[in-house]
Parts: C-alpha cells; structure tokens; sequence
C-alpha cells in the first residue's frame, strides 16, 4: 500500500520545553532536514503544577543542523516554535484598563529552540531522544530590557522522543 503524500511521518512526545508540561503530535520528515511538527501541549495543577489550565498548539519548525548524524547517531537541531496559548488569562489585545503598550501580548508567542537528537534504529523505523533548550519571546525582551532577567533564566529545557516512520 502506497503511503498517502498527507500522512505523518513521525510522532513525538515531549516533557516540558515552553509547549506544556507535555505535549504530542505529528509531523513530517521534509528536505534539507526540516521537520515541522503540530503539537499540542497541556498544562494544570495535576500535569505541571500550574493554577491555571493551559492549552497550547504549536508549530515547531526544526532544523537538522548536520546533514548526517554525527558519530553516525547524534544530529544537532534548532528552529523556532509559534506557540498559541489558550487559557482564561491569556490576551491578543490588551484589555482596556491596561495602558497602551503596557504590556506584552500573550496568546502567541515566538520560541526559539537549540538541541539535540540521538537516534536509535528499531525493527524499520528511527526512535529519536533528543533534548531542546528554548525560550519565549516576552522572556528574551525582559532579558534584553531590564537587569532583574538573567540570560540563564529564559532558558527551559524541553525532553522528548521521535518516532519516525
């Protein structure tokens, strides 16, 4: 059977990483080792700790930064994510009693990322690990415009498996 051009070619999970405290979804192998993935991400008092419950989708946009794995099993990898949020204090306009530009949008945010993938062949297909540092744009500006954000502190790691296809 001749795999249709629309099926995923790879699954993944991931552990924290600025997606949720976990996250899965589906994506795809393309050229030049480009891999978008949809992912959605969750996050509540149970799954994070949090006292809000969050719902993010993202569209993570990786690189393979080598063409071939280096060793012939480690790729480095980067990209940027487009993280949507969605949750009852998230806002893609400010409210009106807030001043004008007084504070950062929060519904989408911009998270860059840097890693890397050790890959392990099984039966026909590739299992992947692989470790992400990445960010959010709101922590890279703080970081940028005051003193009280450190550089180590806008970096989350994010822990994960790939099951390519």
């Amino acid at each position: 059977m001749k795999p249709y051009w629309f099926a995923p070619t790879q699954f993944k999970f991931q552990y924290a990483g600025s997606i949720g405290f976990i996250s899965i979804g589906a994506g795809y192998q393309l050229r030049h080792g480009y891999q978008p993935t949809l992912l959605y991400g969750f996050l509540d008092n149970n799954f994070g700790g949090s006292n809000v419950t969050v719902h993010t989708i993202s569209l993570k946009n990786r690189f393979n930064l080598s063409e071939k794995p280096i060793l012939g099993f480690f790729t480095p990898i980067a990209g940027i994510s487009v993280n949507w949020g969605i949750t009852h204090n998230t806002f893609k306009r400010l409210p009106p009693h807030y001043r004008e530009n007084y504070y950062f949008q929060n519904k989408v945010h911009l998270s860059p990322f840097w890693g890397g993938e050790f890959q392990i062949p099984i039966a026909q297909n590739t299992l992947g690990i692989y470790f992400e540092f990445s960010t959010l744009d709101a922590y890279l500006l703080e970081f940028v415009r005051t003193d009280f954000v450190r550089w180590n502190d806008v970096w989350s790691l994010g822990l994960g498996m790939t099951l390519y296809l």
